[in-house]
């Protein structure tokens, strides 16, 4: 079935402005919006089960410019509210808001206290309300700062908060945004929660920060964007970073070993997104010591292939397009921190929950029939077309998931697994090429000491004398034209090869 209707405006949009095929914008959106939506978001299926979603993405396009476009796209709205909501908590005096958050202790309910104050005996009138306004915009998301800043729509809000949810708080959603009583009460019953923890988001944070304690991190469950490789080539210098890593990708509780302190034991459910260049992607993907931090990681590229899409779309519905995932980020982002119940789930009607099983259980059969080499890469993704999916139903206006949904999302899910397994092959096809460079160098070395030589003679300029070892290296430069094999079975190097070694050998004698 041909599913490029139901693609929503949102994905079509970022296609066409960034060039990057709709598929991988739709994997990227989910990596965003599944960070987003925090460690408690997922979907309820077949028999009621729970399916948490989120995976790691390391994209291999560091040197892409669609990709380097596309990452802009995706990431400057945030970059915009998280300025803010870091801006909101350090403008928030910490006596006043101490203050406010032990006002409500007691077990009262908190619509038998909404319209009372903390008292003027523990903070003056003035500063009180300064701190409401700031907890009110850090609860809502709200960016002062960014080009997209508009007037709040009150009839969206209670839509999404007032009417589809019921928040922890009882009776906040009877009040409209900026009221002092709504903010009070957020406050006050969640102890000031959205000013002491502001960060959603870590754009590009070096290794040392992540081995600290987080402090200031929401739900300790942040979206951190490593667009430079950063983390990644550290991962490849220091066994400790590779440790500090290996903690964050696989989402569990992991001890900082620069540090007796307790404070060392992190948990949490952080997300990386990775854009690293294919030559980092290479050194990551041939170094056996960081082959457990791919198994948790999905790979991907950008396509050569280039399908035309979204001509449907005008210039003002790309603008609306864009539109609706920069407010959809937004609202996800606020639903998070005000804690709203029932946000973070999604339910499907019987019959597209059985729909979703069979073709799920499909999926999972495919991972499984790949080559037991490549098996740990792809077993930890079973619930991609969960992600996907439950991404879908973000940026779609339909009131429950639909058989439509589940065909895109599964389509999505394939899509970005043959993106993975082709980049892992071909990226262990390179780097047992560079492997074979590397050992027939050496070789070439050997046998000029020795030629002409028996292969036997050859062989014993090893430490490992095997042949299995040596004769594929043996083969690859015969087959290369750098080796002969003489009439008595002896070898020699071939004059242009025995020339670049000469050469070789004569630039290192005069660079040192």
């Amino acid at each position: 079935m041909n599913t490029d209707h139901q693609i929503p405006k949102s994905i079509k949009a970022l296609s066409i402005l960034s060039g990057v095929p709709e598929e991988e914008v739709a994997v990227q959106i989910a990596a965003v919006f599944t960070s987003i939506g925090g460690p408690h978001a997922g979907l309820m299926t077949l028999g009621d089960e729970f399916q948490s979603i989120g995976f790691n993405l390391l994209h291999l396009g560091g040197a892409s410019g669609q990709q380097r476009r596309l990452t802009d796209l995706l990431f400057q709205p945030l970059r915009f509210l998280q300025e803010d909501l870091t801006e909101y908590s350090r403008l928030a005096p910490s006596k006043q808001l101490d203050g406010m958050a032990k006002a409500y202790v007691g077990g009262r309910r908190s619509d038998e206290h909404l319209a009372s104050d903390p008292g003027e005996e523990q903070m003056e009138v003035t500063t009180r309300e300064d701190v409401y306004f700031l907890a009110n915009l850090s609860s809502q998301a709200s960016s002062l700062s960014s080009p997209w800043r508009r007037v709040k729509d009150i009839d969206m809000f209670m839509d999404k908060i007032g009417c589809k949810t019921l928040l922890p708080v009882d009776g906040i959603h009877r009040y409209l945004p900026g009221y002092p009583m709504l903010s009070q009460s957020c406050v006050g019953r969640n102890e000031g929660r959205c000013l002491y923890e502001p960060i959603v988001f870590l754009d590009n944070p070096g290794m040392e920060a992540l081995r600290k304690p987080w402090k200031g991190v929401d739900r300790n469950s942040p979206l951190i964007l490593d667009e430079a490789g950063r983390l990644w080539q550290e991962a490849v210098e220091s066994k400790t970073a590779r440790t500090t890593l290996a903690g964050i990708l696989s989402a569990r509780a992991f001890v900082d070993p620069s540090t007796s302190s307790k404070e060392r034991y992190r948990s949490g459910r952080a997300q990386v997104v990775s854009i690293v260049a294919e030559k980092l992607g290479r050194q990551l993907l041939c170094a056996s010591e960081l082959e457990s931090l791919l198994t948790a990681t999905l790979l991907t590229r950008t396509t050569d292939t280039r399908e035309t899409r979204g001509d449907d779309l005008d210039s003002e519905q790309i603008a609306e397009g864009y539109k609706h995932y920069r407010l959809t980020l937004g609202g996800l982002t606020r639903l998070r921190r005000l804690d709203a119940a029932g946000l973070w789930w999604d339910r499907m009607n019987v019959q597209v929950a059985v729909e979703f099983h069979l073709r799920q259980r499909e999926f999972v059969e495919k991972l499984d029939a790949v080559d037991a080499a490549e098996r740990p890469f792809t077993a930890k993704f079973a619930n991609l077309p969960a992600s996907l999916l439950w991404t879908l139903s973000q940026l779609t206006t339909e009131k429950e998931i639909t058989s439509d949904q589940v065909s895109l999302a599964m389509s999505w899910a394939d899509s970005a697994m043959r993106s993975h397994l082709m980049a892992l092959r071909e990226f262990k096809r390179n780097a047992e090429s560079e492997r074979i460079e590397r050992k027939a160098a050496e070789m070439l070395w050997k046998l000029l000491e020795v030629e002409p030589a028996s292969f036997r003679d050859l062989m014993r300029k090893y430490p490992v004398q095997r042949r299995d070892v040596h004769e594929p290296v043996l083969n690859h430069l015969v087959e290369s034209g750098k080796v002969l094999r003489l009439d008595d079975n002896r070898l020699r190097l071939t004059d242009d090869a025995r020339a670049e070694l000469v050469a070789a050998s004569t630039e290192a004698r005069l660079l040192a």
